[in-house]
């Protein structure tokens, strides 16, 4: 998007939940030209397609968590981030360095940035944003779903990975991402994972009315094959977590060798 018409297309802000389809969001945007920067993560097991974080942006917001008191990384592996540095940056006042980041970024507008940490940081963030020409979503996805996706995918480090624990930290990710916006009387464009797959015009049209872009639902990267929340694929996650426990690996260890050729034509001549 090089042309002055598209630079005038709005810059786009994207949050939510761990594991809830921000990456897929994101990667319509940077599809129409949307500027990502240099990427924080390349694609993985996790991520086929990639993460679509800018490097710069992950950084900041793990700088402002960590100047607020927030011991790690980021908001959903280990302990949640408490109402006490939720207040805290709620009060923070935006270093020059950020004013620095927004300035390198909009050199090359319209851009996209994606962060499940903007949940929390998003209220130092509108004290220097432009919100005439900031944009924000929030991408919400069935707990369930994203409980299956923490597991299948090892992403909690510490604390219980049950339904309990993850609904209660999606849904304060998500309250805390809406209370800043309200407060600061931004609207915001709520999106759910799970209409990329069973209502692609709802989501192809929310996005086009948003950026002003012709988006259209083949324009939205899905692949069924990419969305693991599949009884079958709910059912052989429970049996892989069940055999990792401590009394169980052994069992594991075993299944897994009987399971594996001991010959590269084993296979067949089992067939056979």
């Amino acid at each position: 998007m090089s042309d002055a018409r598209n630079r005038n297309r709005p810059n786009v802000i994207i949050t939510g939940m761990a594991r809830s389809g921000t990456s897929l969001t994101t990667s319509v945007l940077a599809g129409q030209g949307y500027h990502v920067g240099e990427e924080a993560s390349e694609a993985d097991s996790a991520n086929p397609r990639g993460y679509f974080e800018g490097k710069r942006i992950v950084d900041a917001n793990v700088a402002l968590l960590r100047a607020a008191g927030f011991a790690h990384h980021n908001t959903w592996m280990f302990e949640p981030v408490s109402d006490e540095i939720a207040s805290v940056l709620s009060r923070m006042e935006p270093a020059p360095e950020l004013r620095e980041v927004i300035e390198s970024f909009d050199a090359h507008t319209p851009w996209v940035w994606k962060d499940v940490r903007f949940c929390y940081t998003l209220p130092v963030w509108l004290r220097v944003l432009d919100p005439d020409r900031t944009r924000f979503i929030i991408v919400r996805r069935r707990p369930e779903a994203i409980l299956h996706s923490i597991r299948r995918h090892n992403a909690k480090k510490s604390g219980s990975a049950n339904l309990p624990t993850i609904t209660r930290l999606m849904e304060h990710h998500i309250v805390s991402a809406k209370a800043a916006l309200t407060r600061a009387g931004v609207p915001f464009l709520e999106v759910r994972y799970e209409d990329f797959f069973a209502a692609p015009e709802k989501v192809a049209d929310a996005l086009s009315c948003l950026t002003g872009l012709p988006i259209a639902p083949i324009d939205l990267n899905v692949e069924t094959s990419l969305n693991h929340d599949t009884l079958l694929d709910r059912v052989r996650t429970a049996v892989v977590a069940c055999l990792d426990l401590p009394g169980l690996r052994t069992v594991k260890s075993l299944l897994k060798r009987a399971l594996t050729p001991s010959h590269p034509h084993s296979a067949e001549v089992a067939r056979g």
